[in-house]
């Protein structure tokens, strides 16, 4: 009995070896058929329809061969990942990395630090200084001029990110202890320190209000 139950089951895999076998033959005789590529839509709809082939192919695999060969009657090229990396060095890739795991945590972006890795600035190239920025401040009415004339000193601040504001960054030293501190939906401008825990506040709603109480410089002119 037990001779008979083990050659049913040697019967029974070698039926679904054969059936595997079987299946893959048909969607390779699928795939090689679609080397010859079909010229129109009607002629893949055609095939779709009468082949029996396609019936062994699983849903995504189906899937994946209808799309393929549109694609190819259209003329849209095969989708390839976006690699915004692309060109840069081992060691240019870790410290972007590690720079973008930084700017997650700090829920932003280190933009002029990842201009200078990707090579598209200078590591020397001119920065903001709080006198520039105070004689731009002092010459300017317009919140809008302001950063305008603050991006042609320097064209990418130190960060730039924020939730529920848009901040940017230009830092006074190397870690951004002491920086210029902008938001710029409330049209605001500070001069922040760390070290010793002071903001103050070198444009806006309270340094521009005029004497009758007008606001000098709204959010975003």
């Amino acid at each position: 009995m037990k001779k008979r139950n083990t050659a049913i089951r040697v019967l029974l895999m070698s039926l679904a070896v054969i059936a595997l076998s079987l299946s893959a033959v048909g969607i390779n005789a699928v795939r090689n058929n679609s080397l010859s590529s079909f010229k129109t839509l009607d002629e893949l709809d055609e095939y779709i329809l009468s082949n029996d082939d396609l019936k062994r192919m699983s849903g995504d695999e189906l899937i994946e061969f209808i799309i393929a060969e549109r694609n190819k009657i259209l003329g849209i090229e095969p989708e390839t990942k976006y690699d915004e990396f692309a060109g840069l060095d081992e060691n240019q890739r870790e410290q972007m990395e590690s720079l973008r795991e930084k700017g997650r945590r700090a829920v932003g972006y280190f933009w002029r630090q990842e201009k200078i890795i990707k090579g598209e600035i200078d590591a020397d190239s001119p920065k903001l200084t709080l006198e520039r920025a105070l004689s731009i401040i002092a010459e300017h009415d317009s919140f809008a001029d302001i950063l305008s004339e603050f991006e042609k000193v320097q064209e990418y601040p130190d960060y730039a990110g924020g939730s529920g504001i848009s901040i940017r960054e230009y830092w006074l030293d190397e870690n951004g202890e002491e920086k210029i501190l902008i938001i710029k939906e409330q049209g605001e401008i500070f001069l922040d320190n760390a070290v010793n825990g002071t903001s103050e506040q070198l444009f806006g709603r309270i340094s521009s209000v005029e004497a009758e109480g007008d606001i000098a410089s709204p959010a975003d002119n």
